[in-house]
């Protein structure tokens, strides 16, 4: 099987977390990625990720999982179920192995078909479908209990159409439940969507958004609960070039790029 084109997107991520796990101070340390290369460089071959989208990809997955982890301390029985749409190669239940009795993988089928080879399935859940439509995967999750939708390098390939829409379908099906994902601004689609080494093949990024707080949905907005720049998490100034650290202080770009962690409204609004 092959990858499409947004598919092989998961492929940079991979490739980040495997030059950290080697590196002489890793960020997150993944060990599951490591072991993974060999297999996945025969497959597909390697990416040679550069230093700042290594670090933004490995500070995002640190960010995420110590989210997940704080919010299943936070419930008595833990969290019901955890959804990661687009799941890739990600090995975060794998990293993180006691944070929900239920985890969902959703991807396409080319992308589960190698989890399945080279994953272990244990405690999991893979569902070949369109994340963004909910109602290819709701029925699939346990409603009893505290759910986290988990969007990472997602949502900014998407039409804001689909996006506005995934949110209202969301919210409804799942009031109350929480949500973590990463955007960008406009002014940083915009500088990433220019060519240059960076971008490494991807899709263009199609949705952007000044403020997450303005997204809406039926009953109300979302409740942002956490938010960060990649400048405001532990020891990440150290990690960045000297370039990278000017820019991301600038007034314009300080929250560019912005990992989000909020709540849909509840039943009662």
């Amino acid at each position: 099987m092959s990858l499409d084109k947004l598919s092989r997107t998961a492929l940079t991520p991979f490739w980040a977390r495997v030059q950290d796990a080697r590196s002489a101070s890793p960020i997150l340390g993944d060990a599951e990625a490591t072991a993974l290369a060999e297999p996945v460089a025969a497959r597909f071959g390697v990416i040679d990720v550069d230093p700042s989208t290594m670090v933004g990809c490995c500070l995002r997955n640190l960010v995420i999982d110590r989210w997940l982890r704080h919010l299943a301390s936070q419930h008595r029985d833990g969290l019901a179920a955890i959804v990661d749409i687009g799941v890739g190669l990600n090995t975060r239940l794998q990293r993180n192995p006691s944070l929900t009795r239920r985890y969902l993988e959703l991807d396409t089928e080319p992308v589960l078909a190698f989890r399945d080879a080279w994953l272990p399935s244990e405690g999991t859940d893979r569902i070949v479908a369109d994340g963004m439509r909910t109602e290819t995967w709701v029925t699939k999750v346990d409603v009893h209990g505290p759910i986290a939708v988990v969007l990472e390098g997602v949502l900014t390939y998407q039409e804001p159409a689909a996006v506005q829409r995934f949110f209202a379908e969301l919210a409804e099906a799942f009031p109350g439940a929480y949500v973590m994902f990463d955007s960008v601004s406009p002014l940083a689609a915009r500088l990433a969507n220019r060519s240059g080494p960076r971008a490494q093949g991807r899709p263009r990024y199609r949705w952007a958004i000044r403020h997450t707080k303005r997204i809406s949905v039926s009953g109300g907005h979302l409740q942002i609960m956490d938010e960060r720049g990649l400048l405001d998490v532990a020891r990440s100034a150290a990690l960045f070039s000297r370039m990278d650290r000017l820019m991301y202080t600038l007034p314009p770009m300080r929250r560019a790029y912005r990992l989000t962690f909020a709540q849909l409204p509840g039943k009662d609004g």
